[in-house]
Formats: C-alpha cells, sequence, structure tokens
C-alpha cells in the first residue's frame, strides 16, 4: 500500500445534458486535445452527521481509472488565492489499493480531527462517465485537463435515492491565467455557469453548507467570517499535525485569535459555558506554546554557547543541551498528541464545528459595542502589566504577559472592523511591548533551563556547571534589560 499528497487546482461547472462543448482550439494555439473515456466509480465514506463535508472534504475509494485507483481523500487549502475566481485549491492525499475494505489508517488518522473522532461509513456511491480532453502546450506540458463528466449518485441510507446529471472539471496545469479565463468565458459562452456545489458528492446528498453567520448587522456578518476563518484554519493545522507536517504554529495562532474572540465576552461572542470554554483553549494554548517554546529555546541555546567560545564551553556541554533539548521537544509532542486523542479535546472540536455551522458572534453586535469591549480589554492589560513590571515577581509580569496577547490578538482580528488612527497606534504599540515580553520570557525560562542543566552538570563525571553558570546569567541579564527598559517605556504612557 503506497501514499502520497499533491495539490490539486480545478474549477466545476454546471452545464445542460445537451449542451455542446465549445472547441478551444485557438485558445490553446491550434493543439487538438488528447481524448479518453473512462468509466469512474466512487465510493464516498463520512460520518453519518456528514462532519468531513461540513470542513468541504471528501474521502472515496475510486476505480476505473489506473492512475487514481484507491483512496482519496480531497481537503480544501485554507485561504487559497488563485487568479481565476472559479478555480479552488485542494490538497490530495492518496492511497493506493486494489480493493475497498476499511478506511486505511493513513487517511482515518489524519481526519480524526475533521470527523469529531466519529467512525467512518459508506455515505455514497456515484458512477461517471467521464470524456477527458487533455490540452498540452507546445512544449508537451500539460495545460488542463477538462472532464465532461455524465454523473449518476446512490445515496446510501433507510431509503435509497438516486439523482444523474451533467458536470464540466477543469483542473489546471501549467495553463497561463489567461488561457484559464479565456477557457472559463467560452464556457459561459456555452450556456456553463459555476457549480453550487464543492463536490460531486455534496451535489448527491444535496448539500448545502450552512451559512455560519446570521447576521443583523455588517460587524457580526464580518466579525463571524473572521472567526470562521480561523476555526478552518485550526481543522487544517488539526490535520496537518496528526500526518506529523509542521502545522503546530498555525495552530496556535488559531487558538490565540479565538481565545481573544472569547475574553471579548457575551456582548461579543454568545457562549453556552463561557467558563469552560476559555479553561479549554488556555489548556490547549498551554500545549501548543510548549512545543513552540521548545523549538525557540533550542535556537537560543545553539546561538549562546557557539557565542562563547571553545575556551569558555567546559565539557560535553553541546552535546548535553542537544539531547536535553531534544528529548523536551519529544516530550512535549507526546504530551500534544496524546491530548489530540482525548475526551477534552473532542469536546473542542465539537464546540469549533458548531461555532462554523452556527456563528457564536452576538447578531445584533454593533461596531461601537466591539470597539468598548476591545478597548477595555486593552485598558486591563496595559493597568496589569503596568503594576507587574513595577514587581521582582516573574508569574505577575506572566500574566500581565498572558493579557496583553489577548488584547493583542483582539485588536488584530478586529482591526478592519473598528480600526482608527488611534487603534493603529494601539496595535503598533501592543506589537512592540508583546515582542519584548515574548523575548524576556524565553530568557527568563531558558535561564532556569540553565540552572538545573548546571545543577546537573555538577553530579556528573566529567561535566561541571562553569558554562552552564555563564550563560545562565546572559539569560537573566537579558530579561533584566528588557523589563527596565519596559517600565520605563510604559512609565512615559
Amino acid at each position: 500500500m503506497n501514499s502520497g499528497m499533491y495539490l490539486e487546482r480545478e474549477s466545476k461547472w454546471s452545464i445542460a445534458p445537451a449542451a455542446v462543448l465549445p472547441s478551444f482550439d485557438d485558445i490553446t494555439d491550434g493543439v487538438q486535445p488528447e481524448v479518453e473515456t473512462l468509466e469512474l466509480e466512487n465510493s464516498y465514506y463520512d460520518t453519518a452527521e456528514h462532519d468531513l463535508l461540513a470542513h468541504g472534504i471528501t474521502l472515496r475509494f475510486r476505480r476505473g481509472d489506473e492512475a487514481e485507483t484507491g483512496w482519496q481523500a480531497k481537503i480544501p487549502q485554507p485561504n487559497s488565492v488563485t487568479d481565476e475566481e472559479t478555480t479552488s485549491a485542494r490538497q490530495e492525499l492518496h492511497v493506493n489499493a486494489d480493493a475497498a475494505a476499511a478506511v486505511p489508517a493513513e487517511l482515518a488518522d489524519p481526519l480524526w480531527g475533521a470527523r469529531l473522532g466519529k467512525p467512518l461509513s459508506l455515505v455514497a456511491i456515484i458512477s461517471t462517465h467521464r470524456t477527458r480532453h487533455r490540452y498540452r502546450g507546445t512544449d508537451g506540458k500539460v495545460l488542463f485537463d477538462l472532464d465532461d463528466d455524465s454523473v449518476s449518485a446512490t445515496v446510501v441510507g433507510p431509503t435509497a435515492t438516486a439523482r444523474s446529471w451533467r458536470e464540466v472539471e477543469i483542473e489546471l496545469g501549467h495553463a497561463a491565467p489567461t488561457v484559464v479565463r479565456a477557457v472559463q468565458q467560452r464556457l459561459r459562452t456555452a450556456g456553463a455557469e459555476p457549480s453550487p456545489d464543492p463536490s460531486k458528492l455534496a451535489h448527491a446528498l444535496g448539500y448545502t453548507a450552512a451559512s455560519p453567520v446570521h447576521a443583523e448587522t455588517r460587524t457580526c456578518r464580518d466579525l463571524g467570517a473572521a472567526v470562521a476563518a480561523q476555526i478552518a484554519a485550526f481543522f487544517h493545522a488539526d490535520l496537518q499535525i496528526r500526518r506529523d507536517d509542521d502545522g503546530f504554529a498555525q495552530q496556535l495562532t488559531a487558538v490565540e485569535y479565538l481565545s481573544a474572540a472569547v475574553q471579548l465576552g457575551d456582548h461579543v461572542l454568545e457562549t453556552d459555558d463561557h467558563a469552560t470554554i476559555v479553561a479549554d483553549l488556555a489548556w490547549l494554548r498551554g500545549l501548543l506554546r510548549a512545543v513552540r517554546h521548545q523549538r525557540a529555546q533550542s535556537k537560543l541555546l545553539d546561538e549562546a554557547v557557539a557565542t562563547l567560545g571553545d575556551q569558555l564551553v567546559l565539557g560535553p556541554v553541546r552535546a548535553r543541551v542537544s539531547s536535553e533539548m531534544a528529548a523536551r521537544e519529544r516530550d512535549h509532542r507526546t504530551a500534544l498528541h496524546q491530548a489530540m486523542q482525548s475526551s477534552r479535546y473532542q469536546n473542542t472540536l465539537t464546540m469549533l464545528s458548531n461555532w462554523s455551522r452556527r456563528s457564536p458572534v452576538n447578531h445584533a453586535l454593533t461596531g461601537k459595542v466591539l470597539r468598548k469591549r476591545v478597548n477595555r480589554l486593552a485598558r486591563a492589560a496595559e493597568d496589569r502589566l503596568v503594576t507587574a513590571l513595577t514587581t521582582p515577581d516573574d508569574s505577575e509580569i506572566r500574566d500581565g504577559y498572558e493579557a496583553l496577547l489577548s488584547a493583542r490578538y483582539a485588536s488584530d482580528m478586529t482591526a478592519r472592523l473598528v480600526d482608527k488612527k488611534n487603534r493603529r497606534k494601539m496595535r503598533k504599540s501592543h506589537k512592540n511591548i508583546h515582542e519584548a515580553l515574548a523575548a524576556w520570557d524565553l530568557a527568563t525560562s531558558t535561564a532556569d533551563l540553565l540552572r538545573r542543566l548546571g545543577t546537573r552538570a555538577g553530579t556528573v563525571e566529567g561535566e561541571n556547571g562553569f558554562t552552564y553558570g555563564l550563560l545562565y546569567q546572559q539569560q537573566r541579564d537579558t530579561a533584566g534589560r528588557i523589563i527596565e527598559q519596559l517600565a520605563t517605556q510604559t512609565a512615559r504612557r
């Protein structure tokens, strides 16, 4: 069983059964297409509630195309932008197999988050008579495939239902945007229209994605769209992490934005259990930050040891630091992966999935109310930080840092909705302070780690704590300078 992935760019068009496709010879410099006929049978799988489809994901087993026989999962790319307005980009994961038995773990496991941990079962069988027109450039490269599909579908359920239709798919290769637009315009002239359905499965099920925002105001609609975008990014990152791709930073950013939105209160987001949501997002944020923080610490220590010079590096410091960092990163990643299989995480997925179907944003939210809530959060964070900077207590400073993070992400998320000149100034100030506090947090936590490593080195033969002591003091000095500068800066406000 082999697996792989690639990025697919295609557009789908509805066309009447009797419509005649136009010629594209003049658009493709007279190059005649390669034409082949395929009989495809696709078995589609989803949860009973169609959770995959709700995220724009389709999972199928295909027969009939020798090059594509096997399992395929098509996953929309968040914020994918193309030069053609009707073209969408999707990541395709595939597992080669000769027969459809159970959904292979190579696909079922990465999709665990999108399916909310629920079991997968057969939901539809779709047969397609496809006439493929493959257009190549003069250099032999594929410009695009135009697939003329006659489709028949049977929906599996207590009462099986059947329907049929015709559609055209354009899958892009190396065609220039001008060529693609010309092809699409030619299709429009022939009576074709962009398909309202994102997939054949959606058409077969008569599935219409729920509008996540029931908005009475423009502010509600726009903030709802911003929240929905972060939820989509969260689920996409979940899949990347489960495939051992680097989705940690993307998911952390989404969690930071969603946490900040929740912190704006019930006047902005109407939630059933505010305290639980805040706690669950904070729990997940901590796990994700630990992975990111570990990577930053590794880079910082590598650079710090390198700048000391060999004469000040006594003992196997580099090897010890490297092994310690690798072990800590494994531990943090393991903790995150275990958490992502937990019922607590599953509850978070369910909540976010519900939000993507029905926005939690207050239907009557106005720009004035949103502006007040953002400003209140910002003022509270600034006051808390100013107080914290006057104390030598690191925990107080960290609490102020957390409050400022929420204020900054809330400000960034709502900038387009309520931003004025003074708001831009506030966002810039928050960003500068945030970056300084992030450096302080990294320095203090690294100093704590170095103290522990130095203490341990004193008990191991062939090692000593000298170098760790130097590095420790460097980080404490860095942290102290940052706090002094911030205290001076905030005192002028």
